[in-house]
């Protein structure tokens, strides 16, 4: 009889950590800080642009205007972008962990992927999912690689592009709604 109490005891505790474990992996919040602005996903298009404008210069994308293009004031260098749906939610955060000029060292491109994936595991975000994928474009010389690591809603994207002979490396931290893993370089 002790033996069954301690096996009911011992399959309860299990029970407990495991709805624990869910419980601690649903309170992760989806989420990406951007200067003082915390944004998370299905936030209202008005409410997001007027937190941003407060430290940066928000602008819709000439070509696309559900994509908007986020700016450093002085520097006129991009810092992110963010997607909003046709309900004006947000749909797709992208950060740029390299930002200014395109001539990173090799140490810079590795302090920012260490930042990303840092985030990615104080989030418990390590099961994660990794891929490739490489573009040419015809007119000027243009070559895209990126390597991304999908971790939940989150991507790690490392691109690499080669325009003209001058190859840059860049380093993003995106956040999408499922199914909208749009390329990372918007």
């Amino acid at each position: 009889m002790l033996n069954r109490h301690a096996l009911i005891y011992c399959v309860a505790i299990l029970v407990l950590l495991a709805i624990d474990g869910n419980a601690q992996e649903r309170a992760v919040q989806d989420r990406i800080v951007l200067g003082s602005t915390t944004l998370t996903l299905e936030m209202p298009q008005n409410a997001v642009v007027s937190s941003i404008a407060r430290e940066y210069d928000i602008t819709p994308s000439s070509t696309d205007s559900a994509l908007w293009m986020i700016r450093e004031r002085a520097s006129r260098n991009v810092v992110g972008s963010l997607r909003f749906d046709g309900n004006g939610k947000l749909v797709y955060i992208n950060k740029h962990w390299t930002v200014g000029s395109n001539n990173y060292t090799g140490l810079e491109v590795s302090k920012a992927i260490f930042g990303v994936v840092a985030g990615f595991e104080k989030e418990h975000r390590t099961s994660c999912v990794i891929g490739t994928q490489q573009e040419q474009s015809p007119g000027p010389v243009k070559e895209d690689r990126e390597v991304f690591f999908v971790c939940g809603r989150k991507t790690l994207s490392i691109d690499i592009e080669n325009y003209e002979g001058v190859e840059s490396t860049e380093v993003y931290e995106v956040l999408a709604v499922p199914n909208l893993r749009a390329r990372s370089r918007h």
